[in-house]
């Protein structure tokens, strides 16, 4: 194929998306919310189809139950601990936890994964952080930024 064939063959995917592109704004109707090119739009799973791809069945339902992140970490902590500190079965979990920025006190510290892990699909930022010799929890839902009690050990 020559120059002028590969050009020409170009234009015409090109003209094609834009074609689609106008069509996706036409069919936008008289909505409030700007419509978005479908081939720029992200692809979505509904969060229960992918819980349900991604978690053992006995975690399915905690999930679907705790709708408060707190709520649901706290759940996480108590299975945790019923699994003898263990990352549960499609978690990540169980590595040590640094504390390089003192934000935490002192202590030897283990991190787990709130949401199960999705093949293909970023850890997100949610972590447990348990101190292991006090048992002390807390939620992270930033990465490590900040952190909010879990439980109150005295």
């Amino acid at each position: 194929m020559n120059r002028t064939g590969k050009i020409y063959g170009i234009l015409l995917v090109l003209g094609g998306l834009l074609v689609g592109h106008i069509a996706d704004y036409s069919n936008a109707g008289s909505s409030s919310e700007p419509a978005i090119p479908s081939a720029f739009a992200p692809s979505v799973q509904s969060a229960e189809s992918a819980l349900h791809d991604a978690t053992p069945p006995l975690d399915r339902q905690m999930h679907r139950v705790a709708k408060d992140p707190l709520q649901k970490a706290k759940d996480l902590l108590e299975a945790i601990q019923q699994h003898e500190g263990k990352a549960l079965p499609g978690y990540v979990g169980g590595g040590a936890f640094q504390n390089r920025e003192r934000l935490l006190p002192r202590g030897h510290y283990r991190e787990y994964d709130v949401n199960p892990k999705i093949r293909g699909q970023a850890r997100g930022a949610e972590r447990i952080v348990i101190e292991q010799d006090t048992g002390r929890a807390y939620y992270t839902g930033n990465h490590y930024r900040t952190f909010m009690p879990l439980n109150e050990i005295p």
